[in-house]
């Protein structure tokens, strides 16, 4: 029975393939679906949206939140969060390191 992948990353924060080829991955893995949940930015859920609908695959729209308690390190995975909510939008340009003008 395929499966689906809830817990994945692109190039927009630390995997290391764009967010289309996360998809042809996971339709050459023959799984139903997948979640692209990057690192506090929802940068390639349009890109991924787009592939993942022509491969036939379901897609779901993530993210997963960097956040901290009590000084530890906590990460929180969010599924058909609205990437356009001016809280969520502040919280993850806030939890974003600077881009450095080397990287630009």
């Amino acid at each position: 029975m395929p499966g689906y992948d809830l817990h994945s990353h692109s190039n927009r924060s630390d995997g290391t393939l764009p967010p289309a080829e996360v998809m042809v991955l996971a339709s050459q893995r023959e799984l139903a679906g997948v979640a692209l949940t990057d690192h506090d930015t929802f940068d390639g859920l349009e890109e991924a949206a787009a592939t993942a609908d022509e491969l036939g695959l379901d897609f779901v729209p993530g993210i997963e939140f960097s956040a901290e308690y009590d000084g530890a390190s906590l990460h929180i995975l969010g599924y058909w969060v609205d990437p356009h909510d001016p809280a969520i939008e502040a919280s993850c340009s806030d939890s974003r390191p600077p881009v450095s003008d080397a990287a630009r």
